[in-house]
């Protein structure tokens, strides 16, 4: 299972923020980027990320309905909705701005 650290809360949420502010879906675009979360506030995340990790290991569906390609992607992403929608107090869309998949990234 994909354990991340807040400081890889920190760079995924930066880096979709990023393509947020660039995407096509109004929703997802209106007042990105966000400023990501502080490193108290990721490490109060990852509780969550888990609990949605353990969710995942027992569907074959994401939250919206849709098969999981990579669980541990579907659950970052997730915790990153949720997080989003908090801050915006409305739904949004994401998938579309996870490219380049940083979850298939080599980090030198």
């Amino acid at each position: 299972m994909f354990e991340p650290t807040p400081d890889e809360i920190l760079r995924l949420f930066t880096q979709w923020e990023a393509a947020a502010a660039q995407s096509p879906n109004p929703k997802v675009a209106i007042l990105a980027p966000l400023e990501p979360p502080t490193t108290e506030e990721a490490t109060a995340l990852l509780p969550r990320l888990r609990a949605i990790q353990e969710e995942l290991d027992q569907n074959d569906v994401d939250e919206h309905g849709r098969p999981i390609a990579h669980r541990d992607q579907a659950a970052m992403g997730q915790l990153w909705e949720e997080w989003r929608d908090e801050k915006l107090d409305v739904w949004n869309g994401y998938r579309e701005i996870w490219r380049p998949n940083p979850f298939l990234e080599v980090n030198p």
